[in-house]
């Protein structure tokens, strides 16, 4: 499963903008409703430009323009290519996450003032990414069998929509040390599948932050969540991300998802280019 952003195609248990509607029978088990939100939010392409908001305990903000390209390979596997376009301090900065067969994940960060491509360690997936209230954890892409799910609660509403309250916690040691997270609890949408709410715990069971999704619409066929809020109690710190673009199905050049176009920034205009299924 596509861990928050991206953004916003994905984060861990954020999975930003990646949602679809239910196609599957009704879930019997906490597992068993992760997976159907797994199976439906992966298309084979997706672009999506949005603005990203930052904004600090006085109130202060930052505005930054975002592009994510988003691919699922005949393989299974994921990748999501990230570009910054605006301000001009961090015009040209990049992340690549490509999911690998083994279920892990690598990234690559390149940022223009330092000229250099640099591979993101296990240890630095905790660091908040350019200034935001998002990990690179949360930008990664998850394996739905390195977790379990568990339902943390009965049924509840959020926005005036019934949703699933699941729990998500690392199997195993392996997967609790490239973790930032102790416990993830989610809410995910019972009819339509999106999840709508995520508040992330620490090892100690301590809020760090809350995430929320409105605006679902439906984009191609499928739901999206076109507008997040991540309110970071510790950092007394707050993120709005709003899609302004959004396309199923794009058509990327196979050799988009590589760590040499983060450097490059030789991206097609997809946006300009719009496909059958653009709304």
């Amino acid at each position: 499963m596509d861990a928050a952003l991206g953004i916003v195609c994905g984060m861990a248990g954020l999975a930003v903008f990646c949602f679809s509607p239910n196609s599957c029978p009704a879930a019997s088990t906490a597992r068993d409703i992760m997976q159907q939100v797994e199976s439906n939010q992966n298309r084979s392409a997706e672009f999506v430009q949005f603005d990203m908001v930052l904004i600090d305990k006085s109130g202060f903000n930052r505005r930054r323009t975002v592009r994510e390209y988003r691919r699922r390979a005949p393989d299974g596997l994921s990748a999501s290519l990230i570009f910054f376009d605006d301000p001009p301090d961090i015009r040209g900065s990049a992340l690549l996450s490509k999911e690998r067969a083994d279920g892990w994940d690598d990234q690559w960060l390149y940022l223009p003032a330092v000229g250099k491509i640099r591979r993101i360690a296990d240890s630095g997936r905790t660091d908040y990414f350019l200034g935001s209230d998002l990990t690179f954890e949360d930008f990664s892409v998850e394996d739905i069998n390195r977790f379990e799910y568990r339902f943390a609660s009965a049924d509840t509403i959020v926005a005036g929509w019934p949703v699933h309250v699941i729990d998500a916690a690392a199997v195993d040691s392996a997967a609790a040390r490239r973790s930032g997270y102790g416990v993830r609890r989610v809410m995910v949408d019972a009819e339509r599948f999106v999840i709508l709410q995520t508040d992330y715990f620490d090892r100690d069971g301590k809020r760090i932050k809350t995430l929320w999704a409105s605006d679902v619409t439906r984009h191609g066929g499928v739901w999206r969540a076109d507008r997040l809020k991540v309110d970071n109690e510790r950092r007394s710190h707050r993120t709005e991300i709003v899609v302004s673009r959004r396309m199923i199905d794009a058509i990327f050049p196979p050799d988009l998802f590589t760590p040499r176009t983060l450097q490059s920034g030789a991206v097609p205009e997809i946006a300009g280019h719009p496909t059958r299924t653009t709304p």
